[in-house]
C-alpha cells in the first residue's frame, strides 16, 4: 500500500478522481476490506455523488465483512440496473439475507443474457436449492463445472428421490477430493444412503462404514449407524450388524432413538 500512499494528490488535481478510484480498487484486490470501504465513503462525501466502482468495492467490502444489510442497503437504489457485476454482488446479498425469491430474479436474468460465470452460476444454483427449487437446481449445476456443482447437483436428485442419479453425482464429488470440507461427511452419508435404497448393500455399508468411522460426532452419525446395520443385515454380516446397532444405541440422542436401535 505504502508504494501508491507515497502520493500526495490533492482533491483539485484533474487526476484526483483517477488516483482515488484506483487507490479504492487496489485496497480491495488486496483484500484490506476496511480500508477499501473507508476510501470509497469518502470519496462518496466528497463527490456527493456515486460513482459506478466506487460502489460495488464499497458494497463488496461490506458483503465480505458479513455485513450484508449495509451491503444491500448500498445496491438496492442504484443507477447502474445494466451492470452485471453489481446486479450480481445485490443478487448474492439477497440470497445471504434469505430473500430467494428477490435473488432468484435477478440471477435469472443474469443467466438468460449468459452474464454468469461458473461461480455465479454455483452461487444461483444455492439461492435455488435453499429454496426448494430442485429441478432448477439441477438445470444450473448440469451446466455449472467443478466438485461443488457435483455436490448441489446430487442433493436436488436426492432429495427428489432420485437414487441413482445422485449416487451418481455424490460419486463425482467425493473423487475429485476438491469437496470443502463442510460437506465431506454429508456427501459420504447420503452416497451411502442412497445405495442402500438403490439395494447396494455391500457398498452401502462400505460408505457408511468410512462416514462412521471418519465423522464420530456429526449430526447424522446415529443415523449412518442404523443404515449401516442395515445393510450390513442384508449381506448377512451379523457381526458388523450387531457392532453397529450397538453405536447407534450409544449415538442415541433420546429414548425412541434406543428403542429404534434395539429393534435392529
Amino acid at each position: 500500500m505504502s508504494s501508491i500512499k507515497k502520493y500526495n494528490i490533492e482533491p483539485l488535481n484533474p487526476y484526483y478522481d483517477d488516483y482515488q478510484i484506483s487507490l479504492i480498487r487496489y485496497s480491495g484486490l488486496m483484500e484490506d476490506w476496511d480500508n477499501t470501504y473507508k476510501i470509497a465513503t469518502q470519496f462518496f462525501e466528497q463527490k456527493n455523488k456515486t460513482n459506478k466502482s466506487t460502489l460495488y468495492w464499497a458494497a463488496l467490502s461490506l458483503y465480505k465483512k458479513n455485513d450484508f444489510i449495509g451491503a444491500c442497503n448500498l445496491l438496492k437504489d442504484n443507477n447502474y440496473k445494466d451492470d452485471s457485476e453489481i446486479q450480481f454482488l445485490y443478487a448474492q446479498c439477497l440470497a445471504k439475507l434469505g430473500k430467494s425469491s428477490e435473488a432468484d430474479k435477478i440471477f435469472y436474468s443474469l443467466a438468460q443474457k449468459q452474464l454468469l460465470s461458473n461461480d455465479g452460476r454455483l452461487d444461483y444454483a444455492r439461492t435455488l436449492l435453499n429454496a426448494g427449487h430442485l429441478i432448477s437446481t439441477i438445470e444450473q449445476t448440469s451446466i455449472a463445472t467443478g466438485t461443488e456443482a457435483y455436490y448441489m447437483k446430487a442433493l436436488a436428485l436426492f432429495n427428489r428421490r432420485q437414487w441413482t442419479e445422485a449416487e451418481i453425482n455424490f460419486e463425482k464429488s467425493l473423487k475429485e477430493k476438491k469437496l470443502d470440507s463442510t460437506y465431506l461427511a454429508y456427501a459420504r452419508f447420503y452416497l451411502g444412503y442412497c445405495q442402500y435404497q438403490l439395494g447396494k448393500f455391500k457398498e452401502a455399508y462400505s460408505n457408511l462404514y468410512t462416514y462412521i468411522k471418519n465423522y464420530e460426532n456429526h449430526s447424522l452419525i446415529w443415523n449412518g449407524c442404523i443404515f449401516a446395520a442395515r445393510a450390513s443385515a442384508q449381506i448377512e454380516d451379523l457381526k458388523a450388524a450387531a457392532s453397529m446397532a450397538e453405536k447407534a444405541i450409544n449415538m442415541a440422542k433420546n429414548t425412541k432413538q434406543k428403542q429404534e436401535s434395539i429393534l435392529l
